[in-house]
């Protein structure tokens, strides 16, 4: 099963645009343009991620497999919310329409992905004695 974004990316798109047309909004198509616009680079960027991610650590060696599976993991969680938006948008009511691009465009950056540093730093330990997180 390919569980990439780009894999049924014609079947879910196909949906979203029956599904804000069917709101017969007179931006409907308009907004539908500029969110598949939107995310199809989202997706593009995402495989290009994913691709590099495997290529830095089996070909290029330049990453550990610890590094993958945190790429591919932080890849995996951005995937998901790039789905549930474009399932919200498959179920498109007037202000999912009217809130289209914006929505797509506020997907969390992929860039998170790559920044190692980021990825493989520990979170701080509370200072609070006991250990709360007020």
């Amino acid at each position: 099963m390919d569980r990439s974004p780009s894999g049924c990316a014609h079947r879910r798109a196909t949906r979203v645009r029956a599904a804000l047309a069917a709101t017969h909004k007179p931006y409907a198509v308009a907004a539908y343009d500029a969110t598949a616009r939107t995310l199809d680079a989202y997706t593009t960027a995402w495989s290009a991620m994913h691709e590099d991610a495997c290529e830095a650590t089996r070909l290029r060696a330049e990453a550990s497999p610890q590094v993958l599976d945190l790429r591919m993991n932080c890849l995996d969680r951005r995937r998901k919310e790039l789905f549930a938006l474009t399932g919200l948008f498959a179920r498109a009511d007037a202000k999912i329409v009217e809130n289209a691009v914006t929505a797509a465009s506020s997907l969390t950056t992929l860039a998170g992905c790559a920044d190692i540093e980021h990825l493989t730093a520990r979170a701080p330990l509370p200072t609070d004695p006991n250990g709360s997180f007020q």
